[in-house]
């Protein structure tokens, strides 16, 4: 279940987002090392695509723009 985006992390020394972090649905955050950062490009599928109020909607649409903005870099799991 994605809980958050583009939050600031700690990624082997270096400081920058992930477009998703989330954690295994039905349990959510239960301490330790629950999350899960991913990116727009590792998706192969949305199964389901929850809420969308016109806020979200639009924080979705201008996303891309405003990531391509910011002074930190976008993390890769490798």
């Amino acid at each position: 279940m994605i809980m958050g985006r583009a939050q600031l992390s700690s990624f082997k020394g270096t400081l920058g987002y992930f477009d998703y972090i989330s954690v295994l649905y039905p349990y959510g955050a239960t301490g330790g090392n629950d999350f899960v950062f991913f990116n727009d490009e590792d998706v192969s599928e949305v199964v389901f695509d929850g809420y969308r109020n016109e806020q979200e909607i639009e924080f979705a649409n201008s996303y891309e723009e405003n990531a391509s903005k910011t002074q930190f870099p976008k993390l890769k799991v490798e």
